[in-house]
């Protein structure tokens, strides 16, 4: 079998990376330069997939280079908010960015990656509920048997009576019996969109609009939504909460009051500042896991607005050829691009890139 560097030809590049804003890297060994194959994104996925598929297998950690950013590594979330204003700023971006991507109006990146995020989800719809005073009433929620996603160890936490739906013949929402468990005491219906298996609801307006009907908040676990990024936002479809696969959790704007401590606002005089006002509390310490952040700003910087919804369009495609096992390169030749004459990017959706 051919190695990546077989494939290499010269001029080939996986992304155009524009000049540092945050000093200079230091490599660890002090080496000035790297002996790395020079390919395009589509054949260094097309060459690791078809390993995977002949049973071959390679010792990559995808997304563990070490990298010394002084500005971000040598701080303490403890230090007074005038010292970090530089990681405030990161902070504040990822949350603008996520608002734009989920169609949100407030978003906190406090919940750490994992479940963290779904329990913030429905404490908010508890306290929402305990706040407008029908709390005892809707003590309810209503999950998928599609969404394998969703545990009930959240909804217990919260309180919470789980109902499930059952599933029609095709894998998706049976909506009579959806219909029939569905009442003023249900608080919340949990749907996953897409769903862990893939397969996004052909019936999730029907689903929301039956939801809203009986006065129930509508959650949408977006744990694979970076398949539909670009593409599809959570919030236009009529979902009043969102929870990512990182932690993060979006809401609508009557809802931004119950956020998690540790949201980062800007003010007038462009300062950026942690708020502490008006909130469920702490799902978790300080500002979330921070150097996930600093990930994700990367990755938003990296593609823009279009390259995460090609990237989206591109891994939906690959997900698709292992299911139905069709050749690799039959599949990806389709969308190859090479990255010669790669413009920068210089916005996400309506957002500015600093």
């Amino acid at each position: 079998m051919q190695t990546i560097f077989d494939k290499s030809k010269d001029g080939k590049r996986c992304a155009s990376i524009r000049p540092l804003r945050v000093g200079e890297w230091k490599y660890k060994h002090g080496r000035t330069s790297l002996n790395l194959p020079s390919v395009c994104e589509a054949d260094l996925i097309e060459h690791y997939m078809g390993m995977i598929k002949e049973g071959e297998h390679y010792p990559v950690s995808l997304g563990q280079m070490a990298m010394n950013l002084d500005g971000f590594i040598n701080v303490h979330p403890l230090q007074d908010e005038q010292t970090i204003e530089g990681c405030l700023e990161l902070v504040y971006n990822v949350q603008e960015a996520i608002k734009h991507i989920c169609g949100a109006d407030a978003v906190s990146l406090v919940p750490m990656p994992g479940k963290e995020g779904q329990f913030a989800a429905l404490w908010i719809a508890d306290e929402f509920f305990k706040a407008s005073g029908g709390g005892e009433l809707c003590g309810k929620v209503i999950v998928f048997e599609g969404d394998k996603g969703v545990l009930c160890d959240e909804t217990a936490l919260c309180g919470f009576e789980v109902l499930k739906a059952r599933s029609n013949a095709t894998g998706g929402v049976d909506l009579e019996h959806f219909k029939e468990i569905l009442g003023k005491d249900i608080a919340a219906v949990f749907i996953s969109y897409p769903n862990m298996d893939g397969r996004i609801e052909s019936e999730i307006k029907e689903v929301i609009r039956l939801a809203r009907a009986v006065g129930a908040l509508v959650v949408c676990d977006g744990t694979r939504l970076d398949e539909l990024t670009g593409i599809v936002r959570p919030m236009d479809l009529g979902c009043d909460i969102v929870c990512l696969e990182g932690g993060a959790v979006g809401v609508k704007k009557d809802l931004a009051r119950f956020l998690p401590k540790g949201i980062v606002e800007r003010d007038k005089k462009g300062r950026y500042f942690v708020q502490a006002k008006g909130s469920i509390g702490r799902v978790s310490m300080y500002f979330g896991e921070f150097m996930k952040m600093v990930d994700y700003w990367s990755h938003i910087l990296r593609h823009g607005g279009d390259g995460l919804k090609e990237a989206a369009q591109i891994k939906t495609l690959i997900k698709r050829s292992q299911k139905t096992q069709k050749p690799q390169k039959m599949q990806i030749e389709n969308i190859k691009k090479e990255d010669e004459n790669t413009d920068e990017r210089e916005s996400v959706g309506a957002i500015e890139v600093q």
